[in-house]
């Protein structure tokens, strides 16, 4: 268990790929994507460079090329984050310490006052509690991310299907030394979940620890019941449910037809221990089935949220009211160079952003909303592309060949080869995509002179906007636990209304998206049960008069006669 409150979620394929050997020295938790696995041997190679140790790259047609090189990788970030630990814990104590800096960014806890204690003390009980504060010392997690649904087959042998994307990512994963979760996003994949029973790391030892364990993200409690309950009697244990707003977060969105992040949140907190329990029952019973050693213990389930948080104010409402462990801040950290490498050319135009600067776009090969910054280098050569006459991308890499050609080929809706075999319509229908699979990495690339031509693209949740400057990250850590001194914008509305709008807006106002009279119908019934329950939840005043007014436009543009209590 973290002693922060607060975890850096994955963000793009590039914005968090070394975030841990920035910030798990500080007990902070943060997740690493795990889609572009040539970038990973990249940053892998760069800082071994800077420690002047020797690289060997791995062969392209190694047939599980892509897992060894995410093994090497998370086992280089285990190694150097346990180094950096060791460093600190041989620290003659002084103000500029990595020990003081560990201490200095906890929220209030017990092992802080006891750091204060050891700052006051004097010879021999400074050395008994130096000790003593050195056994609290406790890394961030390094997790990793899948997003379920990119499993391509792009290897030597196309007909193994134990040679895809996801499965390769999670094999990397699960033969690492990290003791630490992977969080499985965008869905159900069931020939990965049956995957992942081929590691025994997955497994309890005797102290019925699991060294890998399984978070998911979803946006709704039924979503976490049915992949729960399918993990379970398998014997996998799902040891969080991190809840995402279906639109108020960065990068891809999965907007649930208007369902809100509070009365999801307390359907899941009125529910985690009956769904706990059906688990526990199916879970046992799989593990018996397949006679892995049974040591008694009673696995527990953490329930975290993510989703466009500004304030402490709104950390702590979210800790109280509905009983989270920790809460998820992703883009305000794109403000933290100390977390977030960006290069100068997007770090200004997230600095300068306007409002309609960040859009949810058509722009991802997947057909998913997508966050997306529109003032960037990846967005102007997209443009210029459509402009001569020759739509798309080389396709670099290919992650996201979601498509298949009229030979059966994969191919991405994103990619010239698309583009040059395509109808007029498709042509027309795809001309938003971008290649995002790429891009992503761009900034780290280009600021780290990787290999590759960098045209970078970043994927902001809207919340960005709120954060107009530069953090250090104790700047950004006092924001969050309330101890700072920055200001957000006046006027800027609590999370949950902001999440109204957002869907308000996606549904009836965007001009982008289109949506069947049916999904807009469901989309104002979840909304307006929404606002009802906040206010018989927080109080009248917590839904401002204005929401109320656009909730009865957008009742009459669906069509419907219903009255607002």
């Amino acid at each position: 268990m973290s002693y922060h409150t607060f975890f850096i979620p994955v963000m793009g394929t590039g914005f968090t790929v070394d975030a841990p050997l920035k910030v798990a020295q500080y007990g902070i938790d943060s997740v690493i994507s795990l889609v572009d696995d040539i970038l990973i041997e990249n940053i892998h190679r760069h800082y071994l460079d800077l420690e002047k140790i020797s690289f060997t790259k791995i062969k392209p047609g190694t047939k599980d090329a892509r897992a060894q090189r995410i093994t090497r990788y998370l086992n280089y970030v285990n190694e150097t984050v346990n180094r950096q630990i060791a460093s600190m814990k041989k620290e003659i104590s002084s103000a500029v310490s990595g020990l003081t800096r560990y201490f200095k960014m906890l929220p209030e806890c017990i092992e802080k006052k006891l750091f204060e204690q050891y700052q006051n003390a004097a010879g021999s009980v400074k050395a008994k509690l130096f000790e003593e504060i050195c056994a609290k010392l406790k890394p961030g997690v390094i997790d990793v991310n899948i997003m379920t649904k990119l499993d391509v087959n792009q290897s030597i042998e196309p007909a193994n299907n134990e040679f895809t994307d996801a499965k390769l990512a999670l094999k990397g994963f699960a033969l690492s030394d990290v003791d630490a979760s992977v969080v499985l996003s965008a869905g159900m994949n069931p020939s990965l979940f049956a995957y992942m029973t081929g590691f025994k790391d997955f497994y309890p030892d005797k102290n019925g620890h699991c060294k890998k364990r399984i978070i998911l993200k979803v946006s709704d409690f039924r979503s976490a019941k049915v992949q729960g309950m399918y993990l379970a009697k398998k014997g996998l244990w799902v040891s969080e449910f991190r809840v995402e707003s279906g639109i108020n977060c960065g990068g891809h969105a999965f907007p649930a037809e208007g369902i809100l992040s509070g009365p999801i949140l307390s359907e899941f907190s009125q529910n985690i221990e009956l769904l706990t329990s059906a688990m526990a029952e199916k879970y046992f019973q799989a593990l018996e089935r397949d006679s892995v050693p049974l040591y008694g213990f009673v696995p527990s389930v953490k329930l975290t949220y993510q989703g466009g948080l500004g304030s402490s104010e709104e950390h702590n409402f979210l800790l109280r009211e509905y009983s989270l462990s920790e809460a998820g801040w992703g883009s305000p950290f794109l403000m933290v160079p100390d977390v977030v490498t960006l290069d100068e050319t997007t770090r200004s135009a997230l600095l300068n952003v306007q409002e309609n600067d960040i859009q949810l776009s058509a722009a991802s090969p997947l057909g998913t909303p997508y966050w997306n910054l529109l003032t960037t280098e990846s967005e102007a050569e997209r443009v210029r592309l459509i402009k001569e006459g020759a739509p798309g991308s080389p396709c670099p890499k290919g992650f996201l060949k979601v498509l298949t050609d009229k030979n059966g080929k994969p191919v991405c809706p994103a990619s010239n080869d698309f583009f040059r075999n395509a109808d007029a319509h498709e042509k027309e229908k795809n001309l938003m995509r971008s290649c995002i699979c790429h891009d992503l990495s761009g900034c780290i690339a280009r600021v780290l002179n990787l290999p590759g031509t960098q045209n970078p693209a970043i994927c902001p949740g809207p919340n960005v906007i709120n954060f107009k400057k530069n953090f250090s990250l104790e700047e950004m850590i006092d924001h969050i636990y309330g101890r700072g001194t920055y200001r957000l914008p006046a006027g800027r509305p609590h999370f949950f209304i902001h999440e109204i709008n957002l869907y308000m807006d996606y549904y009836f106002f965007s001009g982008i998206f289109t949506h069947s009279d049916k999904v807009k119908n469901n989309a104002v019934e979840n909304i307006e049960k929404g606002i009802h329950y906040y206010k018989e939840t927080f109080g009248d005043s917590f839904v401002p008069a204005e929401i109320f007014e656009k909730l009865e436009k957008i009742k009459k543009i669906a069509g419907k006669s219903l009255i607002c209590q």
